[in-house]
């Protein structure tokens, strides 16, 4: 990081371009295969001179640079260039006697307009700045999406920067944006400052555009120059981002009306930081709905929140999730959280979304996230279905991406049974962390094993499979070859199969209405226990539940 060979890189790869996107003059023929792609490099140098140290930026574009046919390899006189194009250097205004950089770009804007047949492309590679120039880096750093880093926890000292990089700045002016991009105001605004560009801007067909007092200072700088060297210069100006004429440097303070004191958001307790949050969230996916068309730049926005659950009690975790679907389902918005919390994990609908980072006993992290169709064809759409309506209705299911351990049941009579002999014998004293690292997933039917499986397997989480053998259902005993045919290779143990028929068998019970198939199994394990009869069977799930064998492992 302190020399420029050994620079942080960071390279992004924008599609699905909109018209504005490939009007702008960082992307204006630079999409290679439909795609910008942007590079940038930042390295740390430390100077002597103190105002010149610090961190530099450099900037790529992954595209086609122009090839002019015939161009000379000697460009500096125009003798020298081909017959071609010797009526297009007539054309040029206020043509010097030699050729200069700007004369040399004005001709090839001719060539571009007038014999386009004569500009082709080179093979694709990094180009630096190819638009020369700030212009070029300043309108890509201006289109590139923004982020609003929305932090778990909001520290005071964020409020020492600038108001509009505040997050609660950046998503009030974003409000504001998609509140005024359809006002006519805005639309005539935009018609203004196009008039004032244009008494800038030289246009060969309507010369009277420009501005005299701009056409009689670009004479007089150009007669200064030739006195000295010869050249010959052009005065261009680039249109500024509309939003930074429009939008006011914005935050937000509470105010104690029975005191009479505003104070700044950061110093109120994480409670209220986090409700507002919310809050401001909603209107702006409100505003969003509302809208229905481009934000009043066109510019995208990435919101990255931290730990959306904190400080949200269930009920309002479930609201924050739909607020940040919603979101993410609008135009040229694109969300990205990290969560805890199982609400945020949609496993069935949006799963190529789900990115599962693990920490590895090296104590290095690795990232698992699929890209490809779990449930590509018809037959897998009834499974896709299955684990959508079970997770919908049983939302502890996506539990199972943050469990170091997780056992799949058809049932969750089996769980609760499972569980209260591990308290009752003891078991979770024994082997204190046991319980806490192990998901016990209800799939609510034999027959949604094998769907769940092909879940895991995608994002290769490691898994066992405890189910009824079933011996006198010939439908439900002819799922099994299903559960053992949907395990990973090498995984041919992490099936137990509860014998001789079914739990309800093993215990020694009938369901009865009274109690319910759950409370009953749990009462039955209670009643063997205090008769010191607990079967070695149950022992045995129980062991294979947690451990993956038949035997207690020493504690």
């Amino acid at each position: 990081m302190t020399d420029k060979d050994h620079a942080i890189e960071l390279i992004g790869t924008f599609d699905q371009l909109s018209d504005w996107d490939l009007q702008q003059v960082a992307v204006r023929g630079r999409v290679h295969n439909n795609e910008w792609i942007l590079k940038k490099q930042f390295w740390l140098e430390s100077e002597q001179d103190q105002d010149r140290a610090g961190w530099k930026e450099q900037l790529f574009t992954f595209s086609s640079s122009e090839v002019f046919t015939d161009w000379p390899e000697s460009d500096a006189a125009w003798n020298n260039f081909p017959p071609q194009f010797q009526p297009l250097i007539q054309q040029i205004p206020n043509r010097p006697a030699r050729p200069n950089a700007a004369a040399r770009e004005t001709l090839k804007q001719l060539i571009r307009a007038q014999q386009p047949h004569l500009v082709t492309a080179s093979a694709p590679d990094w180009i630096a700045n190819p638009g020369g120039g700030g212009n070029w880096k300043s309108n890509a750093n201006s289109i590139v999406p923004r982020a609003i880093f929305i932090r778990a926890v909001h520290e005071a000292t964020d409020e020492t920067a600038a108001k509009d990089a505040s997050t609660y700045g950046r998503l009030i002016n974003l409000i504001v944006e998609r509140q005024l991009a359809q006002r006519p105001e805005m639309a005539a605004l935009q018609t203004a400052l196009n008039s004032v560009l244009q008494l800038f801007r030289p246009n060969a067909e309507h010369p009277e555009q420009q501005a005299e007092e701009i056409r009689q200072l670009q004479e007089r700088i150009n007669t200064g120059l030739g006195q000295v060297i010869g050249g010959q210069a052009f005065i261009r100006t680039e249109p500024p981002e509309l939003r930074s004429l429009v939008m006011p440097s914005t935050s937000l303070v509470i105010r104690d009306t029975a005191a009479g004191i505003e104070t700044h958001i950061a110093h109120q307790g994480h409670g209220l930081q986090r409700t507002l949050v919310m809050t401001l969230l909603q209107l702006l996916a409100e505003s969003q709905d509302a809208a229905g068309g481009e934000p009043l730049t066109g510019r995208s926005t990435v919101l990255i929140v931290e730990e959306p659950e904190l400080y949200l009690h269930p009920q309002m975790e479930r609201l924050m999730r739909d607020v940040l679907y919603r979101l993410a389902d609008g135009p040229r918005m694109q969300v990205a959280c990290c969560t805890h919390s199982p609400i945020f994990i949609d496993v069935a609908q949006r799963y190529k979304s789900i990115v599962r980072i693990i920490k590895q006993p090296n104590g290095n992290a690795t990232a698992m996230q699929i890209v490809r169709e779990i449930f590509p064809d018809a037959v897998d759409a009834a499974a896709k279905e299955q684990i959508q309506t079970v997770a919908r209705f049983h939302p502890t299911i996506n539990e199972l991406f943050f469990a170091r351990n997780v056992v799949l049941f058809e049932e969750f009579s089996a769980i609760a049974a499972l569980e209260r002999w591990g308290e009752l014998s003891g078991l979770f004293v024994r082997h204190a962390r046991i319980r806490r690292e192990t998901s016990l997933v209800d799939c609510n039917g034999k027959a949604n094993l094998p769907a769940f499986q092909k879940m895991l397997n995608a994002f290769s989480i490691p898994y066992r499979v405890v189910h009824d053998l079933d011996t006198s259902n010939p439908t439900a005993f002819a799922d099994n070859a299903r559960i053992h045919a949907a395990l990973p290779p090498g995984a041919a143990n992490a099936v137990h199969a509860i014998a001789p028929e079914d739990l309800e068998g093993l215990l020694g019970h009938t369901v009865t209405k009274r109690y319910g198939k759950v409370y009953g199994a749990v009462r039955r394990v209670e009643e063997l226990h205090a008769q010191n009869a607990v079967p070695a069977g149950l022992t045995q799930a129980l062991n294979m539940t947690f451990f993956g064998q038949l035997q207690e492992p020493a504690a």
